[in-house]
């Protein structure tokens, strides 16, 4: 009688097929799969145990526990020093091209073409005023307007058509250059052609936040920069968690209340309501809890406004006389409705904590 042989367990999913729900041909011995491969982008698995759990879990090993470095030997404190800058990411610094005073400004210019341009905090730091008054020297500037800039820089990478982002080859001579964004082969090999660069600066912007200590101290600047490395982490990764983006809340809530006092909130309260609008649908489309509280709203983008039926009423009476600033008094109370939804939708369907029964 022949005995059957198992069938090799099919190795798991990575992380960004999983967020996307597709297919994934897992490759053995580490290598990234076929999707991502075609795609560019880090492919990373997140092992999850299966089977029923242990009764007696084995004890964690204490070769692989957290590495505890010192500080100054007059300091008994430690400080912990996690590992979430993989080792990718230190292979691209090498790439990464001199930071001139002429790039930076380039850099810069293309950064007001962005959409985090719109944020308020932009103009409460007022990184533009600080870069222009140390000339474009980076190194000219204190270490958390630094990484500030370091994350502007990265970002814009993705837009900047400079020799020293895209290399040799065709390029443009101006964002009104029409000749050359109409032949689209042109266009579609820039992406190509900074993609080494992009990544090299924004491997930058990392080291320079860990280095900096970002997370741990608040301020608008660390804010802002946490915003934008999320941004930046967020472009070619589907990672399990936000380290970024829950610094960067953090940092808002103990900043909200001297904002408000400060009477610096209430300028940029609809901008407020459509960043915290995008942020909560962002977690809805990958599946993740929203991180914004229905508190943040209230001391982001004021009062709570009337009710969706209230609002879709109020717009029933002005449907007969157009008015373009019905536009911009709807759009507030909108975005604040937009995200309660988006909030009661984790939290009763798509939750990780709604039985599945309530799911079917």
């Amino acid at each position: 009688m022949s005995t059957l042989r198992k069938r090799p367990m099919k190795p798991p999913a990575c992380d960004n097929c999983k967020a996307r729900r597709v297919l994934c041909h897992s490759q053995p011995n580490g290598a990234p799969c076929p999707r991502c491969v075609e795609k560019n982008t880090i492919c990373i698995t997140t092992s999850v145990p299966r089977g029923r759990p242990r009764k007696n879990p084995l004890p964690t090993p204490k070769e692989i526990q957290t590495d505890v470095v010192p500080l100054a030997s007059s300091s008994s404190l430690v400080v912990l020093y996690p590992q979430l800058v993989s080792q990718q990411l230190h292979d691209n610094l090498n790439e990464c091209p001199e930071l001139t005073p002429e790039l930076v400004a380039h850099l810069f210019e293309c950064f007001d073409l962005l959409p985090p341009v719109i944020h308020p905090l932009i103009k409460v730091t007022s990184i533009k005023a600080t870069i222009r008054a140390a000339a474009f020297q980076l190194h000219l500037l204190p270490p958390q307007s630094r990484v500030l800039a370091l994350c502007a820089i990265a970002l814009s990478s993705l837009l900047s058509f400079h020799e020293a982002v895209l290399g040799p080859g065709p390029r443009p001579h101006s964002f009104a250059d029409e000749a050359f964004f109409s032949s689209k082969s042109e266009v579609r090999s820039c992406g190509l052609r900074r993609s080494a660069v992009f990544r090299a600066l924004r491997a930058e912007a990392f080291k320079a936040a860990w280095d900096t200590g970002i997370m741990l101290q608040v301020s608008n600047e660390n804010t802002l920069s946490c915003y934008l490395l999320d941004v930046l982490e967020r472009i070619d990764s589907c990672a399990p968690s936000r380290p970024w983006a829950t610094a960067y809340t953090s940092h808002v809530r103990a900043l909200a209340p001297t904002w408000r006092a400060a009477a610096i909130s209430e300028a940029f309260l609809a901008h407020w309501a459509g960043i915290l609008m995008a942020e909560a649908l962002r977690a809805t489309q990958s599946r993740k809890p929203v991180l914004i509280t229905r508190d943040d709203q209230l001391l982001l983008s004021g009062p709570e406004p009337p009710s969706l039926e209230a609002l879709l009423a109020s717009l029933e009476i002005s449907a007969g006389k157009p008015n373009v600033n019905i536009l911009f008094h709807t759009m507030q109370p909108y975005t604040f409705h937009i995200t309660c939804l988006a909030r009661q939708l984790w939290e009763t369907i798509t939750g990780d904590n709604v039985p599945q029964i309530e799911r079917a």
